[in-house]
């Protein structure tokens, strides 16, 4: 039930559920339950904003910048530092192709 309200790990949660051959009855309760809380939780969140909604969206564009840069940032320095390391390769073997 926790594995559903938490980001990330709620999308992943069914993987250990069917690997440990949960039972179905209470994986479904305990879904739909943690399902609703996280639910509610977004409707409570957008209820709460509600007109100061265009200043917060204004305020955390800023935040999803730099989101942005930092999911581009851990994929672009793994595909760089491979890059590298193949051309470093193909230069210590002699090789020019």
């Amino acid at each position: 039930m926790v594995g559903r309200v938490v980001p990330l790990v709620r999308s992943f949660i069914s993987i250990p559920a069917g690997v440990f051959e949960m039972p179905l009855f209470p994986y479904f309760w305990l879904t739909l339950i943690g399902s609703a809380v996280w639910a509610f939780a977004l409707a409570g969140v957008g209820w709460a904003l509600g007109a100061s909604y265009s200043r917060f969206d204004h305020d955390f564009t800023y935040a999803e910048y730099g989101i942005i840069f930092l999911v581009l940032m851990a994929v672009a320095i793994p595909l760089v530092a491979r890059w590298r390391a193949t051309g470093r390769q193909h230069g210590a073997d002699g090789s020019d192709t």
